[in-house]
């Protein structure tokens, strides 16, 4: 039995084919009006064209992947375009109607595009366009001119080439990345064709035989060739590397101003075409290498004929390798010794004892001790061992040097009275200070007093009574010079017997001697950088410094066992280490040689630690306190600098860093003279700044009797205001370092600011380095050292003024 729906079944059948019924009418009406809009754009001349055919038409346009825009050829306005465009640029199709082409560019493209709308340049142009959304990307146009309803138009794809512009960038940065690497390289880089002529040559090969880049073009690999050499190496190789080889090559090349150089060559063919091969070639200078080879032979040779005797030890304790001294010292051969190991040869180590020994040695990286060696005849001798562990050739050994120490035994009474003169020494700290000082103003009255008596016994005939008094007065000032230059040397401010120092081997020499002045419960081990450079300085005074810290190191350990670390190293000082310092003047950031003292003692609170450096401050019994003080004034002295790390109960460490060893600058000028000063007068105005009477009255006299006209200054800002007056008129300055008020360089740059050609000659008690050192580089042409007799005085001035 069928059973029918019910009355409201039928009901919502109806209304829903009522409501489709309602939608297709509406579509249909739409499609009705679309036909006739594009009726209205085509034309009513084409009455063939049915409503389907552009139907069709219109989904074909829609289809179209690019964005397509079609506007007026007079107003601009957009007649029509597809959907990609409604969807790729986020309007409506009523919204696009009332726009034109320029709305779809940012402002500055705008005015471009205006020019290019109104020419007839039908060629591809790339923009920037710009949606609803704001979003801007890369498109190229293509345009062309239609007619449509009976208008002129234009007909406009969008090709978005924002990828492609990417990729177009990326390649540009990587070839420019390449160019960079490749002319940046720190090796000689060049590029030459089949024929082995230049194709591209890197900066730096160019630099290497001296030719400019455009030289190098084109130039035949060849004409590199020294003479002498086989001419065919540099074709055969570049050969070879065509032929697709790699080559390496150790060989001599000539440069362009006909010198050699050492170099190795390593040829790599490039394919850049196909059937195509470019030979990529590196050349790295070798030279300085092959003097380093040279050298390691001349070193082998200088090793085998030294006069200790130098042991290699392998880990067994074997002997790897042994000198001619230690050979000849121990009574066996070269061969025999070689069979050898150390507990043949010394009495501290037993086989059983030698692996121990060896661990320690490993930890202790250095080492330096005295020990008993056995002769093959078995007499025995004392020595002194320093032992250096090394990595070499993925080895490890021990470098032993043995010095008989049979004659320092037998002098060990001069060793005893040297180091009591050390302990002497740090009695005088205290005096430091008040040296420097004395000496300073002591030596201003000594120029008066020798300059004086010089121009005494020039007025004395050589017969007069009076004459010998004089010189003994001379003679008395000039030992009295002698003395404050020994003060202002302990001061840390005279002359310095100035000489390149290997702080490395300097320490290690201190090493017997420091273990005489240290607690017997302090370990001290040593840890030097190798290939340290040197440093600028007095040897005595930078003992002083490694004395004075390591005996501060073993005092705050007191009666406990604690250990002592010296080390050497270069480090790198910024301007926030400076800041913390203690500098000398001036001192700028850079690469220093750093000696480094710690200890694991009591440490020091802060409030400790900010006075630690100044005179007669102590931590320990009265009588004491000057040893870190001059410490500090040594180190400014050689214009280094010295930083503290502590903590209570952790330890200290101190830092001291000198300047690594360079040409200096010398301030004084020639003192080559045409004739002697007793014979030679000169004439003009000089102009002498010194605050002290006594200077100045000797400077005048000696200026005046020579043929000067003296202008004399009690102090700095006089000498600048009487210079000021007339700079043209002064031939030459003498001018005082330390002064109240304006100082000596401040004085120097006011005059050079006026007048840059005058000749200033500084006059001070402190030694010409230390002195000049404040001063820019070739900015003074002389320097006299107070105290000054008067021929010195006139030798320095004639030595200027020629």
């Amino acid at each position: 039995m069928e059973v029918l729906p019910d009355s409201g079944g039928c009901a919502g059948t109806m209304a829903d084919n009522a409501d489709t019924i309602r939608k297709l009418k509406r579509e249909l009406k739409a499609a009705r009006a679309e036909i006739g809009r594009l009726r209205a754009l085509v034309g009513e001349g084409m009455p063939s064209i049915r409503d389907g055919d552009l139907l069709g038409a219109r989904a074909v346009f829609d289809g179209v992947a690019d964005p397509v825009f079609i506007f007026d050829n007079e107003t601009h306005l957009f007649l029509d375009c597809n959907r990609a465009a409604v969807d790729r640029y986020g309007y409506s199709l009523e919204e696009l109607r009332a726009m034109t082409p320029l709305d779809l560019h940012p402002p500055e493209e705008r005015e471009q595009v205006r020019e290019n709308l109104g020419s007839e340049d039908l060629s591809p142009h790339s923009y920037t366009h710009v949606n609803k959304s704001g979003e801007q990307f890369e498109v190229e146009l293509h345009t062309n001119a239609c007619m449509l309803g009976g208008k002129a138009a234009w007909v406009s794809v969008v090709r978005d080439i924002t990828g492609r512009v990417e990729a177009e960038r990326q390649l540009r940065l990587e070839r420019a990345y390449l160019d960079r690497l490749f002319e940046s390289a720190p090796e000689a880089i060049v590029v030459a064709d089949n024929d082995g002529r230049v194709v591209r040559a890197n900066k730096y090969f160019s630099e290497l035989f001296g030719y400019s880049p455009e030289e190098m073009i084109g130039k035949p690999v060849d004409d590199l060739v020294a003479p002498g050499s086989k001419h065919d190496e540099a074709s055969r190789i570049t050969r070879d590397v065509a032929e697709g080889n790699k080559v390496f090559r150790e060989t001599v090349r000539r440069r362009k101003d006909g010198s050699l150089v050492h170099v190795s060559i390593l040829g790599t063919p490039v394919y850049v075409d196909e059937g195509q091969v470019a030979v990529y070639g590196i050349y790295r200078d070798i030279t300085e290498r092959k003097r380093v080879e040279r050298a390691l032979h001349l070193t082998q040779f200088a090793v085998d004929g030294a006069v200790e005797a130098i042991f290699w030890i392998s880990q067994d304790g074997r002997f790897f390798y042994v000198n001619d001294s230690a050979a000849r010292s121990l009574g066996y051969t070269r061969e025999e010794l070689l069979k050898l190991s150390v507990p043949d040869i010394d009495t501290q180590f037993s086989a059983a004892e030698w692996p121990v020994a060896w661990n320690e040695f490993r930890e202790l990286r250095s080492r330096t001790f005295e020990s008993v060696h056995c002769r093959k005849d078995g007499s025995e001798f004392p020595v002194e061992i320093s032992m250096n562990f090394l990595d070499f050739d993925e080895r490890e050994f021990i470098c032993a040097f043995a010095r008989d120490l049979t004659e320092r035994k037998e002098n060990e009474a001069e060793r005893a009275r040297l180091e009591a003169q050390v302990q002497h020494s740090q009695k005088l700290e205290s005096l430091g200070v008040l040296a420097g000082g004395i000496a300073h103003d002591f030596n201003n009255l000594l120029v008066a007093i020798l300059g004086n008596a010089g121009l005494a016994l020039m007025d004395l005939s050589e017969d007069a009574a009076a004459r010998e008094k004089v010189v003994e007065i001379e003679r008395a000032a000039v030992r009295a010079s002698e003395l404050t230059d020994q003060m202002l040397a302990y001061a840390g401010k005279s002359k310095f017997d100035i000489k390149p120092i290997n702080l490395n081997n300097l320490v290690e020499e201190m090493g017997h001697l420091l273990e005489t002045v240290i607690s017997k419960k302090a370990t001290v081990t040593y840890d030097f950088a190798g290939d340290l450079p040197a440093i600028k300085g007095d040897p005595v005074q930078v003992r002083q410094i490694v004395m004075n810290l390591i005996t501060n190191a073993s005092e705050s350990l007191a009666d406990t066992p604690g250990a002592i670390k010296v080390s050497t190293g270069v480090v790198m000082v910024d301007h926030e280490f400076l800041s913390s310092a203690y500098v000398a003047q001036d001192l700028l950031p850079g690469e220093y040689v750093c000696l480094s003292v710690e200890d694991t003692g009591c440490g020091m609170d802060e409030s400790t630690a900010q006075r630690i450096f100044d005179p007669f401050f102590t931590t320990k019994f009265t009588g004491r306190g000057l040893g870190l003080a001059a410490v500090l004034g040594i180190v400014r002295g050689h214009g280094g600098a010295i930083a503290l790390n502590t903590t209570p109960g952790r330890g200290s460490s101190f830092r001291v860093l000198f300047p690594a060893q360079e040409a200096s600058t010398k301030a004084s000028g020639s003192t080559d003279v045409a004739q002697p000063a007793g014979q030679w007068r000169g004439e003009g105005a000089i102009l002498v700044v010194d605050d002290e009477p006594g200077v100045r009255a000797v400077a005048r006299t000696i200026l005046e009797r020579w043929g000067f006209e003296p202008v004399l200054a009690k102090d700095g800002a006089e000498g600048v205001d009487l210079f000021n007056r007339q700079p043209d008129h002064f031939r030459a300055v003498l001018l005082d370092l330390t002064m109240p008020g304006m100082n000596g360089l401040e004085v120097f740059e006011e005059i050079r600011r006026c007048c840059p050609r005058t000749p200033i000659i500084l006059m001070s008690g402190y030694s010409e380095e230390d002195a000049a050192s404040r001063f820019p580089q070739e900015g003074l042409q002389g320097f006299i050292h107070k105290p000054f007799q008067p021929a010195q005085l006139i030798e320095q001035i004639q030595a200027i003024l020629s």
